[in-house]
């Protein structure tokens, strides 16, 4: 059973990108929580946003201060994208939950996925598949899917 926890991550740089914290980051945060009253929710940061939005997010989030990896399976991580994404699977490999991107917005529950062990997203516009993507991941503890 996938536990209702929401996982997202943001400020694995100093400089965010060149991107602050901002409404729609606040509002990833905020559909997720107010879809699913009661669920946690984590944000996981190496250098704290900042801002106005910031503040009001903090208020659903339970703020954890990692540092970003660096490498995995002893080859450097050089992009930002690829801390997060090695991060995530860490993540949700410890505690399982759903994982979120920072630009996610939930428009509905995802209760009825909650009884798999392992869902995974995918991606298309227009009637065309783009195949499978990290930015929505649900995973019980554990998982093989997602094993490190």
């Amino acid at each position: 059973m996938i536990p209702l926890q929401f996982h997202f991550i943001f400020g694995l740089k100093p400089d965010f990108g060149g991107k602050p914290f901002c409404f729609i980051h606040y509002m990833a945060v905020k559909s997720a929580v107010s879809v699913h009253p009661g669920a946690k929710a984590f944000l996981y940061y190496e250098h704290e946003p900042e801002g106005i939005y910031w503040e009001v997010a903090k208020r659903y989030l339970e703020t954890v201060r990692i540092t970003a990896p660096t490498e995995i399976f002893g080859r450097p991580l050089k992009h930002v994208a690829h801390q997060a994404d090695v991060l995530r699977l860490q993540i949700l490999q410890e505690k399982g939950g759903i994982y979120l991107d920072m630009d996610t917005i939930t428009t509905r529950g995802f209760s009825s996925l909650l009884s798999h062990s392992c869902v995974m997203a995918r991606q298309g516009y227009g009637g065309t598949d783009r195949g499978m993507c990290n930015a929505v991941i649900l995973s019980e503890p554990r998982h093989p899917f997602i094993a490190d």
